[in-house]
C-alpha cells in the first residue's frame, strides 16, 4: 500500500502480497508452527509440515510488515499518542479478547524518532507469530490496524506518513515468543 496517513482516527490498511508469496508466507508459517511448537495459538491442532514446504521455507524463514519512508509530521512531532499495530483484526472484535493474539508492536513519534538519526526511517514489525497465532491462511490480503491510544495532550490531525506499507518475506529467523510456563527444576538449565 502506497501513502499511509495517520491521524487521530483509528484505521485499518489492505496490504495485498504479490501473487508468488502466498505459498511462501503459508510454508513459512508451516514451518514455524512445527519448529515452535509451543508457540501459543489459537487452535490446537497445528498442520504437519510436509518435506516439500519444509525445503521451500529454508529460503523464507520469517514474514516482516514493513513501512517504508515513514515520518512524523509538524503535528505529531511532540508525541502525546502512540498507535497499537494489529494484524488481520477481526471487524467488531473485543480488543481487549483477541488483540493480544494479533498485536505486532507500537508506532509513535518515539520509534519514528529514535530511527530518524540514521536518515530515511524504516520500521518492520515481526508478523510471523502473530500469523502463526491466529491461523493465517494463505491470501494475498491481510489488514495492517492502527489503534490510536491518547495522551492528555494528544495532537489533532495527521501525525504520522509513511510512503509504502508492506508485507515482506525474510530469511531472517523468526521472533516466537513461547508459552509462559511456570519455573520448576526441569526448567534448571545446568
Amino acid at each position: 500500500m502506497k501513502g499511509l496517513a495517520l491521524s487521530e482516527q483509528s484505521i485499518s490498511a489492505l496490504v495485498t502480497a504479490e501473487a508468488s508469496s502466498v505459498q511462501s508466507i503459508q510454508d513459512v508459517i508451516t514451518t514455524t508452527e512445527d519448529e515452535f511448537p509451543d508457540t501459543e495459538t489459537t487452535s490446537a491442532s497445528a498442520p504437519a509440515a510436509t518435506s516439500a514446504s519444509t525445503s521451500k521455507a529454508r529460503k523464507f524463514r520469517s514474514v516482516k510488515v514493513v513501512f517504508d519512508n515513514v515520518a512524523v509530521t509538524n503535528a505529531g512531532a511532540a508525541g502525546g499518542y502512540f498507535y497499537k499495530v494489529y494484524l488481520n483484526l477481526p471487524e467488531n472484535a473485543d480488543i481487549d479478547t483477541v488483540g493480544p493474539t494479533h498485536f505486532l508492536g507500537t508506532l509513535g513519534a518515539f520509534e519514528i524518532a529514535s530511527e530518524a538519526h540514521h536518515g530515511s526511517v524504516t520500521l518492520e514489525y515481526p508478523a510471523t507469530g502473530a500469523m502463526v497465532k491466529i491461523r493465517a491462511s494463505a491470501s494475498r490480503e491481510h489488514v495492517i490496524s492502527f489503534v490510536r491510544v491518547d495522551g492528555t495532550s494528544a495532537p489533532a490531525g495527521q501525525v504520522i506518513a509513511a510512503g509504502e506499507l508492506r508485507l515482506e518475506l525474510s530469511t531472517e529467523a523468526p521472533f516466537i515468543k513461547s508459552k509462559r510456563v511456570k519455573p520448576g527444576r526441569n526448567d534448571i538449565p545446568y
